[in-house]
């Protein structure tokens, strides 16, 4: 639905190798509450009806609130997108309907790149943030509640790695890197070994 408008950020000859979104149980808090907006008029329907019009004003406000709180986690979701490309790292910051902030950085510039699993929630379900640091006067990127965040960081070290051979990295030599750091994150060693 929304990949027209990720791919606009493309530049011609560029080549996608993954769309990373937020790991959807960061979404669960906006998502209850909205399902309590949206089901809270429900449950009080016949004191919402009895008061007349002003209870069912009051009962369409709730709900459509509700329905603006679900739109707006869906929205956040689809576009808030950390994109790795063969030349480059795109980092789109959806933070609602009309506040987007895309920053992006070559292969050439990032100087570090780490991950961080930090609590309890982020360590039973091994999601947390991807940080990218830049050379420059560049903001470094951030992304965070991020799936698998190591297997990212080794993609993107990987890439960099191939990148500063000088040499653009094809698409099938990609492949055999994400395959590397699948079999290796299988056998619990990391992609260097």
């Amino acid at each position: 639905m929304f990949e027209d408008r990720i791919r606009k950020n493309l530049k011609d000859d560029e080549e996608i190798i993954k769309v990373i979104r937020k790991y959807a149980l960061v979404f669960f808090g906006p998502v209850f509450l909205s399902a309590i907006f949206i089901i809270a008029p429900f449950f009080f329907l016949y004191p919402l009806f009895h008061w007349g019009s002003w209870g069912v004003l009051i009962f369409f406000l709730i709900l459509i609130i509700g329905i603006l709180l679900g739109l707006r986690a869906f929205v956040i979701y689809s576009l808030n997108t950390f994109i790795i490309t063969n030349q480059r790292i795109i980092d789109i910051d959806q933070r609602g309907f009309f506040d987007r902030t895309v920053s992006e950085t070559t292969y050439d510039k990032i100087q570090d790149v780490s991950f961080k699993i930090k609590g309890i929630a982020q360590t039973l379900w091994h999601y947390g943030s991807i940080i990218i640091q830049t050379a420059g006067s560049q903001a470094n990127i951030e992304l965070h509640g991020v799936k698998d965040p190591e297997q990212i960081q080794h993609l993107i070290t990987e890439i960099q790695k191939e990148n500063s051979k000088g040499e653009a990295v094809s698409v099938t030599e990609i492949a055999e890197i994400i395959k590397k750091i699948k079999d290796s994150s299988e056998d619990g060693k990391s992609p260097e070994d």
